[in-house]
């Protein structure tokens, strides 16, 4: 009885080992979520520490990342939908990708995303108040106290 319980376990085995390679890999992808990727660069090379974010234009979800020693960037789990990529780094000039599709399970490379060299902004707003003139009446008054 012993022998043929055999095939049987061995079934019940490779099924248990199939099932839960399948389920590893499906939570290890994101359960279909992408993957969007590329390399910040300038003249001189690549630009490490640029920070790189990716807006669902449909949901408004948004995911930010930072480009490696190497200037790779990766932004990870992130849902299928159409993408805008907003690249900044201080000193040089933003770089604005939009309309970027993002399938289910997909890795998009957008490629070298080569900055250049900008200034940085300042905004100063100057509000002036006027002092509020009696008009009504041409007398004027003081309080004298004692």
């Amino acid at each position: 009885m012993d022998g043929s319980l055999r095939p049987l376990r061995r079934f019940v085995c490779l099924f248990a080992l199939v099932f839960l390679a399948s389920t590893t890999t499906a939570s290890a992808q994101g359960q279909g979520n992408g993957i969007l990727t590329g390399t910040v660069a300038d003249n001189a090379g690549v630009v490490p520490g640029a920070t790189i974010t990716a807006t669902d234009s449909a949901t408004g979800l948004v995911r930010s990342s930072p480009s490696n020693d190497q200037g790779v960037f990766r932004l990870l789990s992130l849902p299928p939908g159409k993408y805008s990529l907003r690249v900044e780094m201080e000193g040089f000039k933003e770089i604005t990708l939009t309309d970027i599709m993002l399938l289910s399970g997909e890795t998009r490379d957008v490629g070298r995303l080569v900055l250049s060299v900008g200034v940085r902004t300042e905004s100063i707003t100057v509000t002036a108040e006027t002092t509020p003139v009696q008009i009504a009446t041409s007398s004027l008054q003081k309080t004298v106290t004692g």
